[in-house]
């Protein structure tokens, strides 16, 4: 559901996000582990955001933008790993959004013949597939991954201005869901997200208009992946697992699902909380599930329905 905000107070309230996130580093400290984890935070977020837009926009329970992300992350890996001199940051962000479209176009076309729980559900297999063939494909470097580490790719980004430019990433992709969800096609979305039968009655395609989602909604998810393998220098089947897209689906239900600024808000509780628990790391399923309990009896519409 849509949540209808003042334009200005949102648009003040992300740009505080923002800032608050682009000061981090003078409050908490430039340690690398600290900026490490929050740029694998960053990254996820930007899947939040793309999983926002087929589930949230379109109104399709998809639980693939998890897998997506793996792919895009060993399209990038790859082609580091054989061309190491020409893969920069901005390559493999092109790479990242390449392979995450066709991937998206290829799983779209079979899985959008299905819907609600049976999409759901297809979907989160094949991040049970995508995890099972990267164990065993020799290009993706097996069980081990691939890294960066210990190889002669030189990294032209790190430390602080990395995760600044995270950031830059992550504010472009909220541009970009601002953009669409305020275009033609958003309003399809909305429509087919509304009622399939009232915007087929209405002259709308109800499955290109899906399969268009499923497409757009990879675009971020690659970005992320991309942005993932740069930052952490490491991609293996395990970095994202299957259960992580769950945890995406958490941030977008406790944020605020179809609002642009509510997978931000919500990813960065979700998994800030999953990479900082420490101890308790065992107790997030627990946690996360009294969360959406009280948030789906307290707050429906999530934190930005709240506000």
């Amino acid at each position: 559901m849509n949540i209808i905000v003042r334009p200005r107070a949102n648009t003040i309230f992300c740009l505080m996000i923002f800032a608050g996130l682009a000061l981090l580093p003078t409050v908490f400290g430039s340690e690398a582990n600290f900026l490490g984890t929050m740029e694998y935070v960053l990254a996820l977020t930007m899947v939040a955001s793309g999983l926002n837009i087929i589930t949230g926009f379109a109104g399709q329970l998809s639980l693939g933008s998890g897998p997506i992300c793996v792919i895009a992350a060993y399209a990038a890996a790859i082609s580091a790993e054989h061309f190491p001199s020409e893969t920069g940051l901005a390559a493999m962000c092109a790479i990242g959004l390449i392979g995450a479209a066709m991937t998206g176009l290829v799983i779209g076309v079979p899985a959008l013949r299905i819907s609600g729980f049976y999409l759901g559900m297809a979907t989160l297999l094949l991040a049970l597939v995508v995890a099972t063939v990267a164990n065993n494909l020799s290009i993706t470097g097996g069980a081990n991954g691939l890294t960066l580490i210990g190889t002669n790719y030189k990294q032209q980004w790190s430390g602080v201005a990395l995760y600044e430019i995270g950031i830059g990433l992550l504010l472009a992709v909220t541009l970009f869901s601002w953009l669409l969800l305020h275009s033609r096609i958003g309003t399809r979305f909305q429509l087919i997200a509304t009622s399939e039968d009232l915007a087929a009655s209405l002259g709308v395609s109800v499955y290109w208009t899906k399969l268009i989602a499923f497409i757009l909604s990879a675009l971020p998810a690659g970005i992320g992946g991309a942005f993932f393998y740069y930052s952490q220098g490491y991609i293996s089947a395990n970095s994202i697992s299957p259960q992580s897209a769950i945890y995406l689906l958490a941030a977008c239900v406790i944020g605020g699902m179809g609002t642009v600024i509510g997978p931000i808000i919500g990813g960065l509780i979700v998994l800030c909380l999953t990479q900082f628990l420490g101890g308790f790391s065992q107790y997030t399923g627990i946690v996360f599930g009294v969360l959406l309990a009280l948030m789906a009896l307290l707050m429906p519409d999530g934190l930005m329905g709240f506000g």
